[in-house]
């Protein structure tokens, strides 16, 4: 759910119109710069990247003319959208759909010394999950209250059909995430020889799912139908 934006008349053609431009976010955004690649740019020196000071600041060099583009988090989606100088030219998720964003870690160490915590932090997780999905509303006015933010605020995300919360390890999509990073020139050296796939763990997740299925499934069922489709699609490569 993050907005890829301009002043209102800007034209857009896709993210090939990033090219040659003045973007205020960064290289390591590789839901925007790893289809770029794709396309065969180098984003890395085809693009002229401003830096900001904050996320208001990149709302307020595109307003000032002093970037074409910006590129903000899901919480500003109610600045973005509510200025009528700008204009969203499209979602990271749009450009890359199921990214890797926010994924859950643990030190090695703490997940094979106590697996079975983490596997009940993530059947908490799941059950939340499951409770969001059929009492959204509700969810929102939590929200409202925990934050000190207008409805209006937060339902400019929550509602936007681009905010997937999710719990997902989402293997595939990490594994994609970090080879766009070592093409981006991005890792380290010592880092571009770790092999990722030895650090995500998708069993005790399946499992979670598994277990919260077979005990909550009647609950909420089409979510657990969606939870183990999105595992099938990320995780099984």
């Amino acid at each position: 759910c993050m907005p890829i934006f301009a002043k209102e008349d800007t034209e857009w053609k896709g993210i090939q119109s990033l090219i040659g431009k003045k973007v205020a976010f960064e290289p390591n955004l590789y839901c925007i710069t790893g289809p770029l690649l794709d396309e065969g740019f180098d984003p890395i020196t085809q693009i002229n990247w401003y830096e900001a000071a904050s996320q208001e600041e990149r709302i307020k060099a595109v307003k000032e003319g002093k970037v074409d583009y910006a590129l903000v988090g899901t919480n500003l989606n109610y600045a973005v959208n509510t200025d009528p100088e700008l204009k969203v030219c499209t979602y990271a998720s749009d450009v890359l759909p199921e990214y890797s964003c926010c994924r859950v870690v643990a030190s090695t160490e703490w997940v094979e010394q106590n697996p079975d915590t983490a596997k009940a932090l993530l059947r908490a997780w799941i059950r939340a999950l499951s409770y969001y999905d059929s009492h959204h509303d509700e969810a929102v006015e939590l929200l409202v209250r925990e934050t000190g933010q207008t409805e209006e605020y937060i339902r400019a995300y929550l509602d936007n059909p681009h905010c997937n919360i999710n719990v997902d390890p989402m293997k595939s999509a990490v594994d994609r995430a970090w080879n766009y990073m070592d093409k981006l020139g991005l890792l380290s050296a010592s880092a571009s020889k770790i092999d990722i796939d030895e650090h995500i763990n998708t069993t005790l997740y399946k499992e979670a799912l598994d277990e919260c299925q077979e005990k909550y499934g009647s609950e909420n069922s089409k979510f657990y139908e969606r939870m183990q489709g999105q595992y099938a699609r990320n995780n099984m490569n």
